[in-house]
């Protein structure tokens, strides 16, 4: 059994898509279990050999396009048989342009980051209210106190014309700051991209961002109410 070591976070994922090696003229199926930057890991219904070079179309859900890369074998295993996918292996991304990486980026921060948040979030409000805890953690609420600003000041803004324009100027400084530490961020880790492929970043990072503050504080919410996990 190969050990896997891993150089970039990884994403839970379950995506379809298909292989190419142009050595053994070999084709078929995989499914992609998770990824990262550097490469992913996925199940294979044929069996291929580390070291080998694979041309692969990833078909994200919702998307019309597939996405085209190549890659590398770094280690196989046999799943057993009596299935449609009997080999897991560890692949190496060796290309990939710049939108496709920017169409996975979005894959997963929409489908699974958003998931992790919100599982996290709820597991926290359940303890919360049933072990001890300190009631000021500031990291731990205030998303919570985001959510609240952001469904109070709606309902005030209703209710008191006035607090419109305060309301929706409070919104634009917390979206262009976090557009900002956004910037910050992927700039200071750009890596090999160039300032134009990170400012295409930017927005779908951002948008996550804050979907990630109202889906932690929300389900923090649900946690707490919660009876049994």
């Amino acid at each position: 059994m190969s050990i896997e070591k891993r150089k970039y976070k990884r994403a839970n994922s379950i995506i379809s898509g298909e292989f190419y090696s142009q050595a053994d003229n070999k084709s078929g199926g995989l499914m992609v279990l998770d990824s990262s930057r550097g490469g992913f890991k996925a199940a294979f219904d044929k069996a291929i050999f580390p070291g080998g070079l694979l041309r692969f179309q990833i078909q994200l859900p919702g998307k019309k396009m597939p996405i085209f890369t190549t890659g590398v074998v770094t280690w196989l295993q046999e799943r057993g048989q009596n299935r449609i996918y009997n080999f897991n292996a560890g692949i190496e991304l060796l290309e990939i342009d710049s939108i496709h990486e920017q169409k996975i980026s979005e894959y997963d921060l929409g489908h699974w980051h958003i998931r992790q948040i919100a599982d996290y979030a709820l597991h926290k409000g359940y303890f919360a209210r049933r072990l001890s805890h300190k009631p000021f953690e500031m990291l731990t609420y205030l998303p919570i106190q985001i959510l609240a600003v952001i469904v109070l000041g709606a309902i005030a803004s209703v209710v008191f014309h006035g607090l419109a324009l305060f309301y929706f100027a409070a919104l634009l400084l917390y979206m262009a700051l976090i557009a900002l530490f956004t910037l910050i961020t992927l700039f200071w880790q750009r890596s090999r991209k160039s300032f134009a492929e990170i400012l295409k970043l930017v927005l779908p990072v951002s948008v996550a961002r804050i979907s990630s503050h109202i889906a932690y504080g929300l389900f923090f919410v649900f946690g707490i109410f919660k009876q049994r996990l």
